[in-house]
């Protein structure tokens, strides 16, 4: 392809591992075949400054171009202005009238320049305004131009044709005449003081001190030559370490290192003598020259300290959106702690302890696919939890808290790619588990939270939107003395503020406005400015990289385990705060599914320990992880129950433990005295027996064999025949006074320790 050669377009080589610039095109000749260009401006001899002198347009063939381009010798860019021609003309001298007000040394030099070019201006206008281009590039017509007007400009002939070729060079263009005084010098080189004469070998910079102005000369000062420079740079770097370090404590202590006339050290005390006042370095020379050209030794940043700069002020390369073309690209994940003080729904004077939420960001969108809040600190766990749940269908996670939508209205997505920072999920088994689920991680360098910032400032977000409005929020700050305690405040569960926190979701999803995310083919199909809308359409054009997940993977790989037992009546999980010693009351789990793998069929003999996958914001819930994912239920007559958090029922057990506890009294007193109840009866029982043995020895009455049914009912009969005749009463009456007469005297024969129990008894 022939390469196409324009004016105001630059010609670059190539120079080792660098590219220079040869000159700009000023002018194309298609009918000859020619173009022509000026040569770019170059550093002088030394190597520090670029040359004024702008060389004459040069003539070249158009096809020895278009061959070194071809064999990438060179190439061509378009002519970008440089320095104040950046800014448009217009701004410029609107800018200068402002300046004019308030004349500082900046604004000075932007009058001065504007002066500079209008003055130049006035030199060329006749010429470049009348002539045509053939006439400007003709070194011969130029010069002669230059020659008839500098007696009436008073200016030197060389500087009119000067200015000739700089509007030529620049586009020709106005702008191109300002001075390029912002390049003067070395860039980044240290200008020194120069020799002035014999007498006077250094002339020393800057304004002159009081002292000078009054007449003492001498009083001057010291210059700053590149011994004291460096000098002052090792006091600064040594003195100069940290905020209880001012400026002025390392300028004096770098004074009584480098600048002691005498040292005098008494009973291990150093007195430090110093040199005159004319022989030391100023406090300004110490500021300028101590930190050096290098940033990282400025006082503010030291000050601030490494971490806190680059956490807050280090310049920032780009944001994680950038070159990100499809939707699932990449997603972003982050924790932090939900801002609220929550209590226990059964008691609300009961306060939990703080919980924390994790979310899962698409990347492009700044969608929000996966959400988990839960009372586990940001961990391996709570990041695993919020990738699956970003994956499967948010209708029942929704219902359970009272909002009713579509998969529509929340959207699952499976991420192929996770970025986030050195926390949550950087430990073996997340990424082990996330490898399983053939989920790729990302780690973002430490403090460049803008490599993450989707997640990062959906915190905020959902925190202003719901957190911080309900009662009991922490407002995102600790706690602090003499402040109200907002923990005094707090009186909702933790389902409660799920509630507040979905809503404040799906207005970010799907209502929310977001213009800049829109590209211009979104724009022109007429696509809602909303995340969802966003989103939807890229999956729609196919701008997505994903694919339908596996949940029972996800689960398996994502959900935390918890052990547990299997017996027949199902299986029962350990508590996971002890070291599977106890088991969680009331937590039993059982299922078809479960029945037909064999497992509490052998549960009735012995108890078989299983892993358990439970997400622990729902306890109704669980899957064992038996050849397969095995989903159980769990078996419960109270309904709420399978909503709870797995938290939320441990402190509930946890209470009634406690409350056990401080009832047992109660229960103790009660069941000794229904103990010293049975035990006073059975003595008293045992006591007529061996009364009524006695009496039937006495009577001469033997026991006898139990007497079959038959002989029996002859025998009831007779004794009833007997007592309608009267014939036996008297020894029956007499038997009975003996048993009553032995309960009643009872007292006086009943053990010494009883006899006093009922005493005290009696008396209260």
């Amino acid at each position: 392809m022939k390469p196409e050669i324009k004016v105001d377009h630059v010609i670059r080589k190539a120079v080792d591992d660098r590219h220079v610039d040869e000159g700009v095109i000023v002018h194309v000749d298609d009918t000859t075949g020619d173009y022509w260009w000026i040569p770019s401006q170059q550093l002088d001899k030394h190597g520090e400054r670029l040359k004024h002198y702008i060389k004459a347009p040069r003539k070249d063939a158009q096809k020895s171009l278009e061959a070194r381009i071809d064999s990438g010798e060179a190439s061509l860019h378009r002519l970008e202005p440089t320095g104040l021609a950046v800014i448009p003309l217009a701004q410029l001298r609107e800018k200068a009238e402002k300046a004019a007000k308030s004349p500082t040394k900046r604004t000075r030099n932007l009058v001065e320049s504007l002066a500079f070019m209008d003055e130049q201006w006035s030199w060329i206008a006749p010429m470049v305004e009348s002539e045509p281009i053939e006439v400007l590039l003709n070194v011969e017509r130029v010069n002669a131009y230059a020659a008839s007007r500098m007696v009436e400009f008073g200016v030197k002939a060389e500087q009119i044709v000067r200015a000739v070729r700089a509007y030529l060079a620049g586009g020709k263009k106005k702008e191109a005449l300002l001075p390029g005084w912002e390049r003067r010098g070395a860039p980044g080189k240290s200008r020194y003081p120069t020799p002035k004469d014999d007498n006077n070998p250094l002339k020393r910079a800057g304004r002159r001190n009081v002292a000078v102005e009054a007449g003492y000369a001498h009083l001057a000062g010291i210059q700053a030559t590149p011994e004291v420079r460096e000098k002052l740079r090792l006091g600064y770097r040594k003195y100069k370490t940290g905020k209880h370090i001012s400026v002025r404590m390392a300028y004096t202590m770098t004074l009584a290192e480098y600048w002691a006339e005498s040292v005098v050290i008494t009973d291990g005390v150093r007195k430090v003598t110093l040199k005159p006042l004319e022989e030391l370095p100023t406090y300004d020379q110490f500021r300028r020259h101590g930190p050096g050209a290098d940033p990282a030794n400025s006082a503010t940043r030291i000050n601030l300290g490494a971490h806190r700069w680059q956490r807050d002020h280090r310049a920032l390369p780009g944001t994680e959106r950038d070159k990100v073309v499809a939707a699932a690209q990449w997603g972003g994940m982050d924790s932090t702690s939900d801002d609220q003080n929550l209590v226990l729904g059964i008691d609300r004077t009961i306060a939990l302890s703080a919980s924390s939420n994790t979310k899962v960001t698409e990347g492009y969108t700044g969608y929000i696919l996966g959400f988990h809040s839960g009372f586990e600190r940001p961990s391996t766990m709570t990041a695993l939890m919020a990738i699956a749940h970003s994956a499967e269908s948010k209708v029942e996670f929704c219902k359970r808290y009272g909002i009713d939508i579509t998969d529509n209205e929340w959207i699952a997505l499976h991420l192929r790619r996770i970025r986030g920072d050195n926390g949550e999920h950087k430990s073996e088994g997340g990424i082990n588990s996330l490898t399983k689920a053939q989920i790729s991680l990302e780690f973002v360098q430490s403090y460049a939270a803008e490599r993450k910032g989707t997640p990062e400032s959906k915190h905020q977000t959902l925190h202003r939107a719901s957190g911080h409005q309900l009662a009991g929020s922490t407002q995102g700050e600790r706690h602090r003395r003499g402040d109200v305690d907002p923990k005094k405040d707090a009186c909702r569960t933790h389902g409660e503020y799920m509630y507040h926190a979905i809503k404040a979701i799906l207005y970010h999803n799907n209502v929310q406005r977001v213009e800049h995310l829109l590209t211009l083919e979104m724009r022109a199909e007429k696509v809602e400015p909303t995340r969802a809308a966003i989103l939807k359409w890229m999956i729609t054009k196919g701008y997505v990289t994903t694919d339908e997940p596996n949940m029972s993977v996800i689960r398996a790989a994502c959900l935390p385990v918890l052990k547990g037992v299997v017996t027949r009546q199902g299986i029962q999980l350990f508590d996971p705060r002890t070291n599977d010693q106890r088991l969680i009351p009331h937590l039993r789990y059982s299922s078809k599914a479960l029945q037909a793998t064999g497992l509490t069929e052998q549960g009735s003999s012995f108890r078989q320990e299983v892993n358990v996958h439970l997400n622990p914001t729902r306890i109704g819930k669980a899957w064992l992880n038996f050849r397969g994912l095995v989903e159980v239920e769990l078996l419960t007559h109270d309904v709420q129950l399978g909503d709870l958090a797995l938290r939320e029922w441990l402190e509930i057990t946890d209470h009634d433990r406690l409350d056990r506890y401080l009832t047992k009294h109660v229960r103790l007193q009660l069941d000794a005295n229904d103990a010293i109840d049975r035990y006073d009866s059975n003595v008293v029982a045992r006591r007529v027996k061996e009364e009524h043995q006695k009496l039937n020895a006495a009577l001469g009455r033997k026991k006898q064999a139990k007497p079959s049914k038959r002989k029996a009912a002859a025998m009831a009969q007779h004794d009833e025949l007997q007592r309608r005749l009267g014939l036996g009463a008297d020894l029956d009456v007499k038997a009975d006074d003996i048993a009553i007469g032995a309960v009643k005297s009872n007292k006086h024969s009943e053990p010494d320790w009883v006899a006093a129990a009922r005493a005290s008894s009696s008396l209260h």
